[in-house]
């Protein structure tokens, strides 16, 4: 669903809403989204590997005794990892709506009410009409 006037029922269907008439701003999600996948597959891969770790030290350098510490310490690394890579994520700025979309720069001004300031009033001119302007030209 895309739009601030969409449906409701389309809403509850779609599986994303887009809150703004930028169809740019999906392609910055998709950017996103495939970031957040990258990032969470080489998190899960290395705290994999550090939970190995304690056992391919124990066997290659027979050291039971350490095993405990080894296998908190990689405990912590995996954390501090996984915390380091999601907070990256932070930091995704819009590479294709960073922009203001010229579609929204025109505004149709006979379908804008007018402002109390544009009102005519003592000392103020009243605007001439389109039917008078065009008699003029």
């Amino acid at each position: 669903a895309v739009g601030v006037q969409g449906t409701a029922m389309a809403a509850e269907a779609a599986g994303v809403v887009l809150m703004t008439n930028d169809l740019r701003k999906l392609a910055d999600a998709v950017v996103g989204a495939r970031r957040c996948t990258r990032v969470m597959m080489v998190s899960v891969a290395v705290a994999l590997v550090l939970k190995l770790a304690p056992f391919a030290f124990m066997a290659a350098a027979g050291a039971d005794r350490y095993l405990i510490v080894v296998a908190v310490a990689s405990d912590v690394l995996g954390i501090a990892w996984v915390l380091l890579a999601a907070m990256s994520l932070l930091h995704i700025k819009p590479r294709y709506a960073a922009s203001p979309c010229g579609a929204n720069d025109t505004v149709n001004t006979e379908l804008t009410p007018a402002k109390e300031d544009d009102a005519p009033g003592p000392g103020k001119a009243a605007p001439p009409s389109p039917a008078a302007a065009a008699v003029r030209v």
